[in-house]
């Protein structure tokens, strides 16, 4: 089954609204924290969070107009010690890369992770009552993550969580994580570049009875959508 879901998404790739990306991520972040432990030789990882938002205020300055909102990385991968974070972006298509987002990028890991927390959590005081509920569960993360002093009375109010994002406040392990950045995608060779067949040769390395099947994937996914000769007709 998972095979021919697999040759599925890679014959849709080929149609020109289809969107690869967000039907592929999770194949690529269930291998994430084996293979930077793998790359990474002196660090564990082990913890993994999603959509990480980025406050415009923290990037750009507290002039932005709009500071409280975010851009977003694919993927934070927090070390078992937690004292080391990588903000992981994902491409499937190497044309992509935006020079915006690569400079976002550059400017959080300057930053640094006590900063990007504090700005989590002005989005979090600044966000409507409606939209709450979902910052409680990341703070909730985050506060057991050890980054940040947080203690929600009664997580089905949604007052209750208002007051516990106001007094929430980073910890001191923050000031002392290190941040860095790094790209997967098809091709490339830079030095926080992972490519397409760097993951599926660490892929092929892995216990997981699936990770043949994934590799190959990965591996077609080399070559641009629309020129690997792949045609739908072979599903009728």
């Amino acid at each position: 089954m998972l095979e021919k879901l697999l040759s599925m998404i890679m014959d849709w790739r080929n149609l020109p609204a289809y969107r690869l990306e967000p039907r592929f991520d999770p194949f690529i972040a269930y291998y994430l924290p084996e293979i930077f432990t793998k790359l990474l030789t002196n660090k564990t990882y082990k913890f993994i969070i999603p959509e990480l938002p980025l406050q415009r205020g923290m990037l750009y300055g507290a002039n932005e107009a709009s500071k409280n909102k975010s851009v977003k990385v694919d993927f934070a991968l927090i070390s078992f010690d937690r004292r080391s974070v990588i903000l992981v972006e994902v491409k499937t298509d190497d044309s992509s890369r935006r020079e915006e987002q690569d400079d976002y990028l550059k400017i959080a890991e300057q930053r640094g992770w006590l900063r990007i927390i504090e700005g989590i959590l002005a989005i979090a005081r600044a966000t409507p009552d409606e939209y709450v509920a979902k910052y409680d569960k990341l703070l909730q993360i985050m506060s057991r993550l050890e980054y940040i002093n947080y203690s929600v009375d009664d997580a089905s109010d949604t007052r209750s969580i208002k007051r516990a994002i106001l007094s929430a406040t980073p910890s001191q392990l923050c000031d002392s994580v290190d941040l860095a950045v790094y790209f997967v995608q098809p091709t490339g060779d830079a030095k926080n570049v992972i490519n397409f067949l760097q993951f599926a040769d660490f892929i092929d390395q892995s216990s997981d009875p699936f990770a043949p099947i994934i590799a190959k994937a990965f591996r077609r996914l080399t070559i641009p959508a629309g020129q690997s000769g792949e045609t739908l007709l072979n599903a009728f």
